[in-house]
């Protein structure tokens, strides 16, 4: 896969963009990749060193251009950067139904399913997990020679599969962009602004070079204003 264009990013991500407590970050991306395969992508988010990445789905807007956003809850610099690739499972979907609509036949691709559908059974957990028991009980539904194979076919379509296999991705050939930084300030940070005085120019008698002491007599002047 390829990403370009990531953006908000200031000099290409040398710099934070900087945003405030409480914005929406909208993050856009060039994605794409040879051939005709369909593509998934995350936008990955979290504050400067810690653990855990968040993740939200990018969502394609035409063009290869991808899409989605955050909201920045916290002060302090964060970073974020976006991750795609190969959905082989959707890939495979999306052949089966050109064919489906064909009536063409489909043996081959069913078989191709199973081993789809037993791969994300694995990622799932193995045969102790709930759903990854759904998983394999679908993956041996798509060669049951008791049902025809238009019917195998229908259950390899359905909508519930779809959204079931694609909580388990094969991520392992993910490519990944650079990560980008963001900085965050408090709200005062979007309209404040900075009032600059000498000290020296405070003295306490006209022609006298002030100090800090002097010039600490007009700070609450400054603050009021």
């Amino acid at each position: 896969m390829v990403i370009e264009n990531v953006e908000p990013a200031l000099d290409g991500g040398e710099f934070p963009v900087k945003r405030i407590v409480g914005d929406t970050v909208d993050v856009s991306a060039a994605i794409f990749g040879d051939g005709h395969d369909q593509i998934r992508a995350l936008l990955r988010h979290r504050p400067t060193g810690a653990k855990k990445w968040d993740e939200a789905p990018l969502e394609a807007k035409g063009n290869d251009l991808w899409g989605a956003s955050f909201t920045v809850v916290a002060e302090g610099f964060h970073e974020f950067k976006v991750e795609a690739w190969v959905d082989h499972f959707e890939s495979w979907r999306h052949g089966l139904k050109k064919k489906v609509e064909a009536n063409a036949e489909v043996h081959v691709e069913l078989l191709a399913g199973r081993e789809l559908l037993r791969a994300a059974a694995e990622r799932a957990g193995g045969k102790g997990d709930a759903d990854a028991k759904a998983l394999l009980g679908a993956a041996e539904s798509l060669v049951d020679v008791t049902r025809s194979e238009r019917q195998r076919a229908e259950l390899a379509l359905n909508p519930g599969l779809e959204m079931l296999a694609r909580r388990y991705p094969d991520r392992s050939l993910a490519t990944e962009s650079a990560a980008y930084p963001l900085l965050v300030e408090r709200e005062l940070a979007r309209s404040s602004a900075w009032y600059e005085f000498f000290p020296r120019s405070w003295g306490d008698n006209p022609g006298e070079h002030g100090t800090f002491k002097t010039a600490a007599r007009i700070l609450p002047e400054i603050a009021r204003m």
